[in-house]
C-alpha cells in the first residue's frame, strides 16, 4: 500500500484504488485460508507526520494480519534517488541508505515512528493481543493515537532499555489500559487471560487472570471427564470472544465457561479452539449422576457371570438381542465344556449353534465365536487384547461389545451403549441421538470419566427396575423431575 494520500502516490508513480483494496481485503480475510500483510512506508514525498497517521489508520481498518510499518530507503538509481534533492530527502550514506528526514517529516517525527513502529510489533503484529486491543482501540480517537500513547509509555517506564518478557507484556498492556481506561480494568483482565490462553495453556497463572475460587468444584468436576488432558477451562463474565470491540465489553450476569482445545487449532492464527460449556446441561448432569449414586451406590459389578476375559468376551456376544439371565443360563454349561479359547476355536459349528440356540441369532453367533477365538489364538497369542482398535478389529466385536471387556476387564474408562442406556440416556437428555456410536460420543462429552463405567451399571438397573420399555414406572421415580421426557409428556398432559 504505502500510503493512501493520493499526492503521495502520484509523487511515486503509483496509482491506486485504495477502496477497491479495502474490498479485495476483506475478501481474502474472509476466506480464512490466508495471512493478509499490508505494508506502510514512511518518509515518502507530500506525507508529514499526521498525513502519515491518516495512511496508518486507513490501513490499519483494514485488519490484516501483519502490518508492516517500514522505512524509505533511498536506493541507487530509484527515481526516489534522483529526485531527493527536490523533496528535501537526507539519507543514510551507506546500506540501508534509510531516510533521516524530509521536507515534511523532521528526525524527531522519524523516531517516534519508529517507536510506534516497535509497539504495533509487539502488540499487533504477533497476534498475542487481539481481542484486547480491538477494546482498547475505544478508548482513543484513534488507532494510530493508541500506539502513539503506547510508545510513550514504554518510554516513560524505561522498557525501550529494558524490554519486557513477553509473557510480562501482558501486564504492561494491562497498566497501559489501566492508565487511559481504568473503569474497564475487570473487562481487560478478561481480555488478557482470554488472549493469553488462546496461545498457549500456561502452568503458572498469571496475577491479573480472574479469580477461579467460586468455580473450583464446577471446575473440577470438568477435568474429572476430559479425555485430554491439555485442555484449559475458564470463567469469564465478558464476551470476550465476541467479533466487534463493543461487544466484548458487554457484561452478563451469569458466568461463562470457556475450554480451550490446544490439540484443535486454527491453522492461519495457531490460536486454540475454543468451546462454550453448557453450565445448565453440567449442573443436570451432576444432578442425575448423584441420584443414581445415592440410589444405586457405586460398587462395579457385572451383569454377566464371567471369570475372565475372553468368558467376558463371549457373554457379551451372546447377549446381543438376549437377556443378560438367559445368557448366564447358557454360559454355565458353555463354559463347563470349553474351558479356554483354544477349545472354542476348534469347536464344532453345528454342536456350538445347539448349545446357545436359545440366545436367538446363534447361527452368526456361533461363527462369529469361533472366528473370534482363532483370531485371539492366532494373532494375539490366546490372551483378548486390550485397545479399542484390537478389539473391534475381531469378527463379531463392535464398540459396545469391547467397551464391556475394557471397563469390566482392564479397567479402562469406557461407555458401553445398551439399549438401556440409548434409551434412557435420550430421555434424559444427554444425547439426541439414535446411532450408539454418536450416543458414546455424546456421554463421553458429558460424563465425567469416572463414571463411564459406573453410569452403565447403574442405568441398566434404573431401566430395569423403574423407566421400564414401553411402560416407565414414572409416577415413582426418583428422576422424575430431572427428566425432560417426562416434563414434556406431562406439559401435554396438562394442555388436554
Amino acid at each position: 500500500v504505502q500510503s493512501t494520500h493520493e499526492p503521495t502516490l502520484a509523487a511515486i508513480c503509483r496509482k491506486m484504488d485504495f477502496e477497491q483494496v479495502k474490498r479485495t481485503v476483506q475478501t481474502l480475510i474472509q476466506k480464512r485460508n490466508i495471512h493478509i500483510h499490508l505494508d506502510l512506508i514512511a518518509g515518502l514525498p507530500y506525507e508529514d507526520y499526521d498525513i502519515f497517521s491518516y495512511s496508518f489508520n486507513d490501513v490499519y481498518a483494514c485488519r490484516p494480519e501483519q502490518l508492516q510499518l517500514g522505512f524509505l530507503k533511498v536506493l541507487s538509481g530509484s527515481l526516489i534517488e534522483q529526485e531527493a534533492a527536490k523533496y528535501e530527502i537526507t539519507y543514510e550514506e551507506l546500506p540501508p541508505y534509510q531516510v533521516l528526514f524530509t521536507k515534511w517529516l523532521s528526525y524527531e517525527q522519524l523516531l517516534r515512528l519508529k517507536r510506534i513502529e516497535e509497539m504495533v510489533e509487539l502488540y499487533y503484529n504477533s497476534n498475542q493481543f487481539v481481542n484486547t486491543l480491538k477494546v482498547l482501540e475505544q478508548a482513543f480517537e484513534t488507532p494510530f493515537k493508541m500506539y502513539e500513547k503506547l510508545a510513550a509509555f514504554y518510554e516513560e517506564k524505561g522498557y525501550f532499555t529494558n524490554s519486557p518478557a513477553r509473557n510480562y507484556r501482558y501486564q504492561v498492556l494491562l497498566d497501559f489500559a489501566c492508565t487511559f481506561d481504568g473503569q474497564h480494568q475487570d473487562c481487560y483482565r478478561e481480555l488478557l487471560t482470554f488472549d493469553l490462553y488462546l496461545r498457549e495453556n500456561f502452568k503458572s497463572r498469571p496475577e491479573y487472570a480472574p479469580n477461579l475460587s467460586p468455580y473450583r468444584e464446577f471446575i473440577r468436576n470438568f477435568y474429572k471427564k476430559q479425555i485430554n488432558k491439555t485442555n484449559h477451562i475458564e470463567v469469564f463474565y465478558y464476551q470476550v470472544d465476541a467479533e466487534e470491540g463493543k461487544d466484548k465489553m458487554k457484561k452478563k450476569k451469569e458466568p461463562e465457561y470457556l475450554v480451550f482445545d490446544y490439540q484443535e487449532r486454527n491453522a492461519l492464527t495457531k490460536d486454540a479452539s475454543v468451546k462454550r460449556i453448557d453450565n445448565q446441561k453440567e449442573e443436570h448432569v451432576l444432578t442425575v449422576l448423584n441420584l443414581l449414586d445415592k440410589q444405586y451406590g457405586t460398587d462395579y459389578r457385572c451383569f454377566l457371570n464371567h471369570e475372565n476375559a475372553w468368558q467376558l468376551l463371549i457373554a457379551t456376544m451372546l447377549s446381543a438381542q438376549c437377556t443378560d439371565a438367559r445368557v448366564n443360563i447358557v454360559t454355565a454349561e458353555l463354559f463347563r465344556k470349553y474351558t479356554s479359547v483354544e477349545a472354542l476355536a476348534e469347536a464344532n459349528l453345528k454342536d456350538l449353534e445347539k448349545e446357545i440356540h436359545s440366545t436367538g441369532f446363534y447361527h452368526n453367533k456361533a461363527k462369529n465365536i469361533i472366528a473370534c477365538c482363532q483370531a485371539i489364538r492366532d494373532r494375539f497369542d490366546g490372551e483378548v487384547p486390550r485397545e479399542l482398535e484390537e478389539l473391534t478389529s475381531l469378527p463379531g466385536v463392535g464398540r459396545k461389545t469391547a467397551n464391556v471387556v475394557r471397563g469390566n476387564i482392564f479397567h479402562d474408562p469406557s461407555i458401553v451403549v445398551d439399549t438401556h442406556v440409548k434409551r434412557i440416556s435420550k430421555k434424559l437428555g444427554l444425547t439426541k441421538e439414535e446411532d450408539p456410536v454418536k450416543v458414546e460420543m455424546d456421554l463421553m462429552k458429558v460424563l465425567p470419566k469416572d463414571h463411564w463405567i459406573l453410569y452403565n451399571i447403574q442405568i441398566i438397573t434404573f431401566g430395569r427396575e423403574i423407566c421400564k420399555a414401553p411402560t416407565p414406572k414414572c409416577e415413582i421415580c426418583f428422576l422424575q423431575i430431572h427428566c425432560p421426557d417426562y416434563q414434556m409428556r406431562s406439559a401435554k398432559e396438562k394442555g388436554k
